[in-house]
């Protein structure tokens, strides 16, 4: 037998024994380095008007999404979080009746804001003045039982009177990350299941940097389309713990998927237009793979029998057909928004015992990312590594930004 022979028979081994063996890992995640001009997004804009404003007239200001761990129970964001995952200034924004600059001082919660009102870029009609966000009340975070409960915010214009249109406040933020972890391939009895151990590690660093998150449970041993209800239940944790789900400031997330998640991923995402800001497959079978015809994969036939179909190249290009992205953002070139995450060993066969480089990295409208073990490094299987790999995560974000503040593409 070959040595790459044996790589790949090793890693698939491995997946075979529930990945049981405690691994120590390292590696290079060869990334290019720029800066991508992505579409703006995650932030919520929450309207008032049209009205008549006499001199100090105070105009209370909802903040209905949250943004993460709170300083106190007054409502303020951790300081860490602002100029992190929440821009350092949010923006107040009028349309003056009479289009003309405005001539109010404000005040946020009874502290004066600072600086002059300015227009809005390409606009004459609109004017806008920087808020720190740090004299803005947040929510606190609710889960899937309990909503939160909006903040009010009392914004005070004095010095002036006349009629507005509407006056908005908008919070730059990021989205928060629904996870959809990969296929179950244990025996146990079919049925819900809760993928901690994947995505243990992601939910750590996402709450470190700020990024509130959902890990849907899901039934990780049928088909695709099986598990799409498993997305609709992350998503409606997200709409009730960070968010209304209401016209106008509808979360939008970032939605990554491991393994044979991404292609459920794929298939939620567009069911859901509009939604999604970044798209993330990690050693997803994006063109299938051999592996489930295998000797190893008839052994698991009896514990995932829906699943390792669906996973055939044959079913899977038909699956591309079908769920394609390519034209799921109209306004900015695909390639901006999704992103997929192949692993190979140090030597031998392009594969990390399950998942061929090649068909982690088959989305021609992805920019693609081969991540190298280490060859000092031992490892049964690279396939289970990939959630758990902190150079991953971290190059991932700084590369797609999505735990960066977003505009809000409405105002732009």
């Amino acid at each position: 037998m070959t040595y790459p022979g044996y790589l790949a028979i090793r890693g698939r081994i491995g997946v075979a024994l529930l990945f049981v063996v405690q691994m120590v890992f390292a590696g290079v995640l060869a990334l290019p380095v720029a800066a991508a001009d992505f579409p703006v997004a995650g932030a919520d804009t929450f309207q008032v008007g049209p009205r008549s404003v006499t001199d100090g007239t105070s105009i209370t200001v909802t903040v209905d999404r949250a943004y993460g761990p709170l300083a106190d129970d007054a409502g303020h964001l951790r300081t860490e979080l602002i100029g992190g995952s929440v821009a350092a200034t949010s923006d107040l924004q009028v349309a003056p009746g009479d289009g003309q600059k405005p001539g109010f001082a404000v005040a946020v919660n009874q502290v004066a804001v600072p600086g002059e009102w300015q227009p809005v870029s390409g606009r004459d009609d609109i004017w806008h003045v920087a808020v720190p966000t740090t004299a803005l009340l947040f929510p606190k975070p609710g889960d899937a039982d309990h909503a939160l409960t909006p903040r009010a915010n009392s914004v005070t214009l004095s010095g002036a009177s006349g009629a507005l249109n509407w006056l908005r406040l908008i919070v730059p933020g990021t989205p928060p990350a629904l996870l959809m972890a990969g296929m179950d391939f244990s025996c146990d009895p079919p049925g819900i299941t809760n993928p901690t151990d994947t995505w243990n590690d992601w939910g750590r660093w996402l709450t470190r940097d700020g990024v509130e998150y959902a890990a849907p449970d899901r039934d990780g041993h049928v088909g695709i389309l099986d598990q799409i209800p498993a997305l609709d239940n992350g998503y409606a944790m997200i709409r009730q713990a960070y968010g209304p789900d209401r016209p106008g400031i509808t979360p939008r997330i970032t939605l990554v998927g491991y393994s044979m998640g991404g292609l459920v991923a794929r298939a939620w995402a567009m069911q859901h237009p509009g939604i999604i800001t970044q798209f993330i497959t990690i050693a997803t079978p994006n063109a299938g793979t051999d592996a489930v015809t295998n000797f190893f994969a008839v052994f698991l036939t009896r514990c995932a029998a829906g699943a390792l179909h669906d996973l055939a190249p044959d079913c899977v290009s038909a699956f591309n057909v079908k769920d394609d992205l390519s034209g799921y953002w109209s306004r900015d070139p695909a390639t901006l928004h999704v992103t997929s995450v192949a692993l190979v060993p140090a030597t031998g066969e392009r594969t990390d015992g399950i998942v061929p480089e090649e068909s982690a990295l088959a989305l021609p409208y992805a920019i693609h990312f081969t991540w190298t073990q280490d060859p000092n490094t031992r490892t049964v299987s690279l396939h289970a590594l990939a959630p758990h790999v902190e150079q991953i995560y971290t190059q991932l974000r700084d590369w797609t930004q999505f735990a960066t503040p977003m505009r809000d593409s409405r105002t732009q």
